[in-house]
């Protein structure tokens, strides 16, 4: 590979990781607002999630209707947020992001 194919490689690794910590935020973020807890347990759990999230998709345990995939685990399916809520929750996740 060139250096620009490098560069390009680690360019999507670095967005892909970015992409999973804006998750783990935002997750985090729910379970600080919603279920109390505090911020550590709280981004120790989203990082959990997540990753078992990821993991069922690799593994194809999920169905797909639109938009909307349902894990065939449904623990690991998200529940959707109250639109009331969405300030809050992003304050939150902007404050966990830093520390992921």
């Amino acid at each position: 590979m060139g250096i620009g194919s490098d560069l390009m490689v680690e360019y999507g690794e670095e967005e892909h990781e970015n992409n999973i910590r804006h998750e783990i935020a935002y997750r985090a973020a729910v379970y600080v607002l919603f279920d109390r807890l505090d911020r550590l347990g709280a981004i120790q759990a989203a990082t959990a999630h997540v990753l078992a999230q990821h993991e069922a998709i690799a593994n194809q345990e999920y169905a797909e209707d639109g938009d909307v995939i349902t894990f065939y685990d449904s623990s690991l399916n998200d529940s959707p947020v109250p639109f009331e809520y969405q300030a809050q929750i992003t304050a939150i996740q902007a404050e966990l992001f830093n520390l992921i």
